[in-house]
C-alpha cells in the first residue's frame, strides 16, 4: 500500500517553507528565498501522488507569493475562518497571524490540554499562549535582524552585522569593548533578557507552564535561557499539518 503524502506550504516575511508529511511523519522540508519561489517550479520530488496540502502566509494578500507546484489537489488557504484544533480566544482575530495560530495548534498537540508558551524566533518574535486548549493572546516584539538593521538605518554610524556571522553557541560578553561588540552585545543579551523576563512573567500567571522555543533564529537562544525549553525547529508546519488533518477528517 502507497503511503499518503500530504504537502504544508509555509510563506513567512523572509522564506517559505515547502514540507511532505506522510501520517504524523515530516519527511522533507525545503526553505526557500521569494526569487528561489518565483523563478523555481518547485516540488517535493521522489513522493507519489500528494492526497491533500495547506498553505498558509503571514504577508498581506497583495504580497503573497504562491509557489508554483503543480498539483491536482485543493489545497486549503489558512485563514481566520478555517476550523482549527483550538479555540482562539483573542479580541481581534482578523489580525491574528496564521504562524501564531499554528503554532499554537502544534503546541496543542504536543502538549493536549496543558498550558504551554510559544517562542518564534523569525522576522519578529512571537510570544503565543495556550492555555487548555484555547490560543488565548500573547505578545510581539521585534526579532533579531530587525533590531540590527533598525540600528543601522536609524543612526548615521552604526554599521549593518549579520549575526549569521556568529556561532550560534557563542557567548556573547555584555561588556563590549568595541562598537560591533557593543552592538551584539546589546541585541543577543537584549533579547535574552526580554525572553527570560517574559518566561518568568508568563510563568507566574500559568503554572506548571510548557515553553517552546521555534522560529529560524531559536538555535541563538536555545542553550542560554533560564527555563527549560522544548526547542521544535518545525513547529509551525507541524501546526499547519494538524490543521490540515482536522479539516480531512
Amino acid at each position: 500500500m502507497k503511503n499518503r503524502f500530504q504537502i504544508v506550504i509555509d510563506q513567512g516575511n523572509s522564506f517559505t517553507k515547502i514540507a511532505v508529511f506522510s501520517g504524523k511523519e515530516l519527511l522533507k522540508v525545503q526553505r526557500l528565498t521569494d526569487e528561489q519561489v518565483i523563478e523555481t517550479a518547485v516540488f517535493p520530488s521522489g513522493y507519489d501522488k500528494f492526497s491533500s496540502g495547506i498553505y498558509s502566509s503571514v504577508r498581506a494578500e497583495k504580497d503573497q507569493i504562491i509557489p508554483r507546484i503543480q498539483l491536482d489537489i485543493p489545497l486549503l488557504k489558512l485563514s481566520v475562518h478555517t476550523p482549527v484544533p483550538v479555540k482562539v480566544d483573542y479580541e481581534t482575530p482578523a489580525t491574528l497571524g496564521m504562524d501564531r495560530l499554528a503554532n499554537a495548534c502544534g503546541a496543542h498537540s504536543i502538549f493536549p490540554g496543558q498550558s504551554s508558551l510559544v517562542i518564534d524566533c523569525g522576522s519578529c518574535i512571537t510570544y503565543t499562549m495556550i492555555v487548555k486548549n484555547t490560543l488565548t493572546g500573547g505578545a510581539i516584539s521585534p526579532g533579531l535582524r530587525m533590531r540590527y538593521k533598525s540600528l543601522y538605518y536609524f543612526t548615521g554610524r552604526l554599521p549593518l552585522l549579520n549575526p549569521d556571522l556568529l556561532a550560534a553557541d557563542e557567548e556573547i560578553e555584555l561588556l563590549g569593548k568595541s562598537t560591533e561588540a557593543s552592538l551584539h552585545s546589546g541585541v543577543i543579551n537584549g533579547v535574552l533578557e526580554e525572553m527570560n523576563g517574559m518566561i518568568g512573567q508568563f510563568c507566574s500567571l500559568f503554572n506548571p507552564l510548557n515553553v517552546l522555543l521555534t522560529g529560524g533564529d531559536m538555535s541563538f537562544f536555545e542553550q542560554k535561557l533560564k527555563t527549560t525549553t522544548f526547542a521544535h525547529q518545525n513547529l509551525t508546519l507541524t501546526g499547519l499539518h494538524e490543521i490540515l488533518e482536522y479539516n480531512c477528517t
